[in-house]
Order: C-alpha cells, then sequence, then structure tokens
C-alpha cells in the first residue's frame, strides 16, 4: 500500500473499526491514478480517503494509490491543494481481478476553486450547479464480431478486421455535464477530456453465458423490463458505437438497459465496398446474437434501432428470426430502421411480406435531405434506398410507420444522414416512441400527410 495515511485517529488506542477488524484474505485491492483533468497528467501527493472508513492514502509520484478493502461500493474523497476537492463513486467492478486484464481506474481533478461534486453513477441523477465540474457515467452492453486488438489502458479495443468469434462484455462511457442534447462532444485535438468530451472509459470482457447472466438481471431490475439494441452503420468504430450508444441512453432518458452489436465497419469513408461486404457476413453473427438477446434477457419490451447501413444485417437478420420463431414477434416492441441504407424494391419484395404477417410494429425514419443516401443512390445504379425520401414520396408500408424528417433540422449541414440520434427534434420523437409508447398520431411534433391514398407523417419544428 503506497503512502497510508491515518485520519482522524489521536495518540491513544482505540478499538479496530470494523475495516481494520477483517482478515486480509477478505481484502481486494483497489487501484487507483489521480490525474490533472486539464494535462492529463499525474498528480502526486493527492489524498485519497474511503468516506466513512477512517483510513485514505497519498498518491506516488506517478499518481498512483491502492487500497485494500472488502469488495464492496464506496465513495473515495480526492484532494489537493489548488484543485477542487472532488467525490467518485467506485463499484465492485473498480477492484482488481486477477481473471482479467486489469488497469488502475482514472480519477480526474480540476484545477481552481470550484465546488466539490459528487459524479453520478445513473442517469437520472440530480445534476450539480456547476455542470463543467462533473460527468455521468453511462453503462453499456456489447457483442461484437470484430477482430479484438491490444488493450489500451483499461479499454479493450476492437479493430476493423473480421473476428473469429463473437465477444461479449460491457462498457462504461461518461457523459459531461456541458453535454448536449444529440451531441456525442469530441476533442478537436489533443487528449480526451471527460468534462468536456463523450469518453469511453472502460471496457470488460464477459464469458457468454455471464454476459447474459448479468444482462438478465439488470433488465429484471430495469423501470419496465426494458432493452434496446443498436446496430451502427458505414464508417463507424467500436468506440463510436459505444459514445454513440451511451449518448442515446442518456438524451432518451430510456428506462431500461441499453446495448449495441458492433459489426467490423473500416470507420472510414473510402472503404465503402469493403464495409457493405462486412455488413453481410455479419449477418449470422447478429441473428444468433439477436436469438439469444430474445431468448435469455427475458426483456419485456425490446426496441432494435438500426442506422444506415447496419439495416442490412438486422432486416435479413429479423426476416430469418420471424420466419423461423414466430412467437418472439411478440417481444418485439419495435423495429426502427434509421435512414436504412437498403434497396428499397429488394426490401420491398423479400422483407416487407414477412413483416406485415408478424404484425412487427415497424417504424421508419426517412429524409430528401440525406447526401449519404443519395450519393449511396448513384454508386447502386440509381435504385432507390429505402431511407431517402423520392420526389414521388417516401416508402410506405402496411403495418409500418413512416416518419419524414426532412425538415425536422432546417439549419443541418454535413451529410444530414444521423439525424436520428443528433438532431433534437428526432430525439424527442424517437422518445416518445420508445419511453412514451405513443403511437404517431400521440406525438407533438408530427402531421399526418398521404400519398396516393396511404399515410405518412411529417415531423417538423413549430407544429
Amino acid at each position: 500500500m503506497i503512502g497510508l495515511i491515518g485520519l482522524g485517529l489521536s495518540a491513544k488506542a482505540q478499538a479496530p473499526t470494523p475495516l481494520a477488524a477483517q482478515p486480509l484474505d477478505s481484502l481486494t485491492e483497489l487501484q487507483g491514478v489521480v490525474r490533472d483533468s486539464l494535462g492529463g497528467h499525474p498528480i502526486a501527493g493527492a489524498t485519497v480517503v474511503v468516506k466513512g472508513k477512517n483510513v485514505g492514502v497519498a498518491t506516488n509520484a506517478e499518481g498512483k494509490f491502492s487500497l485494500l478493502l472488502p469488495l464492496g461500493e464506496y465513495a473515495l474523497t480526492i484532494s489537493y491543494l489548488g484543485y477542487a476537492t472532488r467525490d467518485y463513486p467506485v463499484d465492485r467492478a473498480d477492484f482488481v481481478d486477477e481473471t482479467r486484464y486489469f488497469a488502475p481506474s482514472e480519477f480526474y481533478l480540476l484545477s481552481g476553486e470550484k465546488r466539490a461534486v459528487e459524479v453520478a453513477g445513473t442517469v437520472g441523477s440530480a445534476a450539480p450547479a456547476d455542470k463543467s465540474t462533473t460527468f455521468t457515467k453511462v453503462q453499456v452492453y456489447f457483442a461484437t464480431d470484430r477482430r479484438p486488438g491490444a488493450a489500451v489502458g483499461p479499454v479493450n479495443t476492437f479493430g476493423n478486421a473480421r473476428g473469429a468469434a463473437v465477444r461479449y462484455g460491457t462498457a462504461e462511457v461518461s457523459i459531461p455535464g456541458i453535454h448536449k442534447t444529440g451531441a456525442v462532444e469530441r476533442p478537436r485535438f489533443g487528449q480526451e477530456n471527460p468534462y468536456v468530451d463523450v469518453v469511453l472509459q472502460r471496457t470488460r470482457l464477459l464469458a457468454k453465458d455471464a454476459f447474459f447472466a448479468q444482462l438478465r438481471a439488470q433488465v429484471a431490475s430495469s423501470a419496465k423490463s426494458a432493452a434496446f439494441v443498436f446496430v451502427h452503420g458505414y464508417n463507424v468504430s467500436f468506440a463510436e458505437a459505444a459514445r454513440r450508444t451511451a449518448q442515446m441512453q442518456f438524451d432518451l432518458h430510456f428506462p431500461g438497459v441499453p446495448t449495441f452489436f458492433s459489426w467490423p465497419s473500416q470507420a472510414a469513408l473510402v472503404p465503402y465496398v469493403v464495409d457493405e461486404q462486412n455488413a453481410e457476413w455479419a449477418q449470422d453473427d447478429f441473428k444468433a446474437f439477436l436469438l439469444d438477446f430474445l431468448t435469455r434477457t427475458n426483456a419485456q419490451q425490446v426496441y432494435i434501432i438500426a442506422h444506415s447501413m447496419g439495416n442490412r444485417p438486422v432486416i435479413r437478420a429479423m426476416r430469418d428470426v420471424l420466419v423461423e420463431r414466430p412467437e418472439l414477434a411478440a417481444k418485439v416492441q419495435e423495429l426502427i430502421l434509421a435512414a436504412p441504407d437498403i434497396d428499397a424494391d429488394v426490401f420491398n419484395r423479400n422483407i416487407a411480406p414477412v413483416l406485415e404477417k408478424s404484425r412487427i410494429h415497424t417504424t421508419l425514419y426517412a429524409s430528401s435531405q440525406d447526401r449519404a443516401l443519395q450519393l449511396s443512390k448513384q454508386i447502386h445504379g440509381q435504385y432507390p434506398r429505402l431511407g431517402l425520401v423520392e420526389t414521388k414520396g417516401p416508402y410506405l408500408m402496411r403495418g409500418m410507420e413512416t416518419i419524414v424528417a426532412s425538415e425536422a433540422d432546417p439549419s443541418a449541414f454535413g451529410l444530414g444522414h444521423s439525424y436520428f440520434a443528433d438532431v433534437p427534434l428526432v430525439l424527442a420523437d424517437l422518445g416518445g416512441l420508445m419511453v412514451g409508447r405513443k403511437r404517431p398520431d400521440q406525438r407533438p411534433s408530427l402531421t399526418r400527410m398521404s400519398v396516393g391514398g396511404q399515410n405518412y407523417w411529417n415531423l417538423k419544428p413549430g407544429k
């Protein structure tokens, strides 16, 4: 143990505290590093106190500390001259586990005379007055068929190549107090700062059975026995998928468990065709994962959200599941197709009949301003894309509710392809669907439209 400090003890002998009375073989090591939040450099001599336990340590020259404690949940108070004192919650997952890769948890102090605040550990905790001094931790679950890479600190990385098997785990993502709805704040240059950036803090790999056991328990304890599964699109890394999933959970205030499936996108603009091949390759892996998710989690409300090219493995897997296990349709509360980069004719012939027969609730978000899908249409011989609204109108199908988001953000620039999660008005509508469980005629920003005798819904501000 580094630099043990006795806190509040006089020179007289005292009866052992409950912590001191613990036998050594019942204690587990808690390690950490204290860093400056701006420069990221370690702080030597910082004081780390376990609240209510009369014990603490000082960090060494590398900013590191170590404590022996009974495995459990604690609050650490960390302080150093010239920095704001901070309270950090720690739980069982922060302790050293010899069965897996471990790197010390990182704790940040903010220089200056700002008040101490407590970092919220769950979505929905009361926000402090000074949002620039805190962040919220969001835990998300993941499955991926990417090839694993080298661990970087507490984060197990996954690359862009195909993996030999699906791997499972949890990811911890921090959302800064200054977060704006729809944004995934990232540094323009330099290191990530959890007080201003959305940061993937750590990942934990789990065996498949342990993953579903933990997920099942988490779903059972959620407010509505609910979960969502997000599948990202083209040009997305594993870390980007984790950050987006956490941002959606945070912004939607979803009362359930967030999960994402990450396939081996190349996370680059140029290799579009490679992503197409890998999305197709991932279909069977996602199908197996979806079957497990629907049968092993006991979730009564499952929302499946697919974006862009991620719709390809999702809809094909859904078609197969609905044909082979039609009884599972009742567990899917909503299938949400966001800006799908799919051939609309192929969808109409091969997928739509199965969805119609299953009577599964399906929502399509589409836009005429989606420049990524306009380019995809050109690449694919001018065949229409399911998520691109043509001059004749959007794609319509019996049993599918089509939401046209072309006017949702008149000031938007860029590709206009990620509006489902980064435009506040669309997020609000998605929240009405997933959290409020409201159909389109009950959601305030939607106006009923019709073309050819069929209805769709227009989403725009100021309705």
